[in-house]
């Protein structure tokens, strides 16, 4: 993460000083005139428990969130439903600043912190949840393995005893030898084990570290939803919708990704009440080739995370959205919040269109098998 804000911390600042020029001069407002008859999907993940934000920019801190919506509300957004907004799209019905918001994954945090914000400024969302977490009620493992090797209360991590490689002495401070020493854990724990094993792996290496486990268990904050809590959400009126079992759909093998989304359609409907029929690429990772999957299994729409707005000749299968990262400047995020930013080229928010390879560390939940 560090390399990446290095890489576009200087172009950061000069489109953030461009953007400032843009609001004082009202050039903002013009663009808002082209966006008028366009759909804004906006994109979040987790919210911030405890220290979760300087470690992963997936997590928004409780501050930036209760900042964007007064933007929202300062700049007139017309924030409706996920179906309301695609209905008003296909019928040519969009008005003002329509936008969507949405939450990817299905984080504790969206229900302890997105939720009730939300609520006070009058709007909804729709909570595209992946179910694996939800049933077994335990950290993702990946995450708690990344948060033991990047905040480890010691210099040298001393592993002893593991089932994945030999015993050794990892200088943190070496980040090839860190990062060798991370995969071989996480390699091991997504591959070998089952769920329980995963979360015992998790218990030890936090403990190699100086990390209270118990913390991160008791904190949630890498934990997801329970089923109690997605029903609640769904009875005040959040719009809970599919992202697939196991956080992943492969491209080349229809079968199991037609798996994974009955796998996560039963767990939502049963929760729910209702059918989910809206999807959510996990990584944002997609190919023209899974649409005749999706609409066999009776999707209606799916959002990538691709950045731009949406107009009527937008596939409902390849829905953009603008995405937020803590990093993301105020008057960045104002912008875009206004229609601004699609029409510029995003820094540091790549398509992940069709099939270009994810890198290994961008995934943040992992493939858990068992």
């Amino acid at each position: 993460m560090k390399g990446v804000a290095g890489r576009y911390g200087w172009r950061r600042a000069v489109k953030a000083a461009f953007l400032h020029a843009c609001r004082v001069s009202g050039v903002v407002h013009i663009f808002r005139l082209f966006a008028k008859r366009k759909l804004l999907v906006l994109c979040y993940h987790g919210f911030e428990l405890d220290d979760e934000s300087r470690f992963r920019q997936i997590f928004t801190p409780r501050d930036s969130f209760r900042h964007q919506l007064e933007v929202l509300s300062a700049q007139k957004s017309n924030v409706v439903s996920l179906g309301e907004g695609l209905a008003r799209l296909k019928e040519g019905r969009l008005t003002g600043n329509t936008t969507v918001i949405t939450i990817d994954d299905g984080f504790y945090g969206a229900y302890a912190v997105a939720a009730p914000l939300l609520e006070k400024f009058g709007y909804t969302a729709t909570i595209y949840v992946s179910t694996y977490h939800v049933i077994k009620e335990t950290p993702v493992f990946r995450l708690v393995i990344y948060y033991v090797f990047d905040f480890a209360s010691v210099p040298v991590l001393r592993v002893r005893n593991v089932a994945w490689g030999e015993d050794q002495d990892v200088d943190l401070a070496d980040r090839d030898a860190s990062r060798r020493a991370m995969w071989q854990c996480i390699t091991y724990g997504e591959t070998a084990c089952n769920e329980a094993q995963r979360q015992e792996i998790a218990r030890r290496m936090s403990a190699y570290a100086g990390i209270d486990y118990e913390h991160i268990s008791r904190t949630r904050m890498f934990s997801y939803m329970n089923r109690g809590e997605i029903r609640d959400l769904a009875s005040r009126g959040f719009d809970i919708q599919l992202h697939t079992h196991r956080h992943r759909f492969p491209p080349g093998d229809r079968a199991a990704a037609c798996k994974e989304i009955e796998e996560n359609r039963g767990i939502l409907e049963a929760c729910t009440g209702y059918r989910p029929v809206h999807f959510c690429y996990p990584d944002g990772i997609w190919d023209r080739s899974q649409w005749a999957w999706l609409k066999e299994m009776g999707v209606e729409s799916a959002v990538t995370s691709d950045p731009g707005l949406n107009d009527r000749r937008t596939p409902l299968l390849a829905l953009r959205r603008f995405s937020y990262s803590p990093r993301m400047p105020d008057v960045e995020f104002a912008a875009g919040a206004a229609g601004l930013m699609p029409f510029l080229r995003p820094i540091a928010q790549p398509s992940r269109r069709g099939t270009r390879p994810l890198q290994t560390e961008e995934r943040h939940n992992g493939n858990e098998q068992k």
